[in-house]
């Protein structure tokens, strides 16, 4: 009889773990699907926000293509939050801040922020709310920690190694100090 009871329980066991298992798989199914969503939406983004681009480089200034891309931003959004696992919420992370810095380099033109950039025609432009979204996307954020904070730069600058092959990132570590402590100064 107690050979029967073992039996059942470890039946039992056994069934709740592939039962475990066969969520915790499709969970990663799932969120491995998320991530391809995400960089896949935010590659439409930058490219609609791009296309056409001018000759002195930035985004035209065309109301549909800046609504769009807003879009697939807010898109994006919902599907990172969809995304639940440990590894890929750092690589939906990691995918973000390579297309965040694109996006900062697409709007990285005086000319495009001048208000008559955004309000040019009759149809009165574009919309506020998408130039917003953008924006703000393409914008370092102040929650997130930076990891070059965490780097030891006097390591880098105590191992003679590296003091022959790379003297001018020395020089320059020696003058942007002093540069900064000016500024603290000011």
């Amino acid at each position: 009889m107690w050979v029967s009871i073992c039996s059942v329980i470890v039946a039992v066991l056994a069934f709740g773990f592939s039962i475990f298992s066969f969520r915790e798989s499709r969970r990663i199914d799932f969120d491995k699907a998320m991530l391809n969503s995400c960089d896949d939406l935010l590659c439409r983004s930058y490219e609609l926000l791009v296309k056409g681009r001018q000759g002195n480089g930035f985004p035209v200034s065309d109301r549909v293509q800046w609504l769009t891309s807003a879009r697939y931003i807010m898109r994006y959004y919902d599907a990172k939050k969809r995304i639940k696992t440990k590894p890929y919420r750092v690589l939906v992370d990691n995918t973000e801040e390579v297309w965040r810095h694109e996006f900062y380099k697409a709007l990285d033109f005086p000319g495009v922020m001048r208000s008559e950039y955004f309000y040019h025609d009759e149809s009165g432009g574009i919309y506020p709310t998408s130039a917003m979204i953008i924006a703000e996307f393409s914008t370092w954020k102040e929650d997130v920690r930076d990891p070059v904070d965490d780097y030891d730069a006097e390591h880098f600058l105590n191992n003679k190694k590296y003091k022959a092959r790379f003297s001018a990132i020395f020089s320059h570590a020696r003058r942007y100090s002093q540069y900064r402590e000016m500024m603290a100064d000011e």
